[in-house]
């Protein structure tokens, strides 16, 4: 399964858990004349050109695609990250043509395993779509924004109904954090020590303000707490959880250098 201008996940073909290439953001499917876009995700290069799903893709750098493989038409489509690509562009339901012309970005597509997700979640049978996109955000690189989610080789939106064993990649872009510090950290440091009805516990290892949020299974915030100046060490924070029903939670954590997230128990 690749993506990108990509072969989709309901083709059925096999990938690496993690792809590396310069492209576009899209997903494609083959026709007669060329390829069809399939998907667009969100803050992608051809998004901002304004490509939408049904586009067609007719010519690549004066390579015409009309009887070519997927394969052919993806090799093409794909290059060096920061290269140029011109391509010929057709609209259907308006008739238009035109040249277009995109500057590849890096791109990094991840797959996700029910297995992971569970063991992160504690059950993939109640997991959102929100859970699913913000597992995928601690997964990211260094240097890399989440383009989007991909369930069955479709953008996940909120209207997308989570399946618990359905193929899920997530897709990054270098090009959105080019201009950040290569040391610039990506990972939370945040780290849960003590969960409890009355108190929370957590280490930070620099002093940075900490935003945590309490979940419900359906992703509603039931509570917030925010430390502006926590001390490096472990801090603790006295709540009255006694009016949540006892069941699974998310805890969320959120600070200057990063994000994590945790699934707890009110008993």
């Amino acid at each position: 399964m690749r993506f990108l201008l990509v072969v989709l996940l309901s083709f059925g073909l096999s990938f690496a858990n993690t792809e590396a290439f310069g492209g576009l953001g899209v997903t494609v499917q083959g026709m007669e004349k060329g390829v069809t876009i399939v998907e667009v995700l969100p803050a992608s290069p051809a998004a901002t050109l304004g490509i939408i799903p049904g586009d067609q893709i007719l010519a690549v750098d004066g390579f015409v695609l009309a009887d070519q493989s997927l394969e052919v038409a993806v090799s093409k489509l794909r290059g060096e990250p920061g290269t140029t690509v011109r391509f010929l562009v057709h609209r259907p339901n308006t008739g238009e043509a035109w040249n277009a012309e995109l500057s590849r970005v890096d791109l990094r597509v991840k797959s996700i395993s029910s297995t992971e997700l569970n063991s992160w979640y504690g059950s993939t049978q109640a997991i959102s779509k929100d859970d699913i996109q913000y597992y995928a955000e601690l997964q990211g690189e260094k240097g890399f924004d989440l383009l989007g989610v991909l369930q069955n080789g479709r953008v996940m939106t909120a209207e997308t109904p989570v399946s618990a064993h359905a193929p899920v990649a997530s897709v990054y872009a270098g090009e959105a954090r080019k201009n950040l510090s290569a040391n610039a950290p990506r990972f939370a440091r945040v780290q849960l020590k003590g969960f409890s009805r009355d108190r929370i516990s957590f280490q930070v290892d620099e002093i940075a303000s900490v935003e945590l949020h309490l979940l419900d299974l359906a992703g509603n915030i039931v509570h917030r707490w925010v430390l502006s100046s926590p001390h490096v060490g472990v801090n603790s924070l006295n709540w009255d959880g006694s009016v949540l029903a006892t069941g699974a939670y998310t805890l969320r954590a959120s600070a200057a250098n990063g994000k994590a997230a945790w699934r707890v128990q009110l008993h």
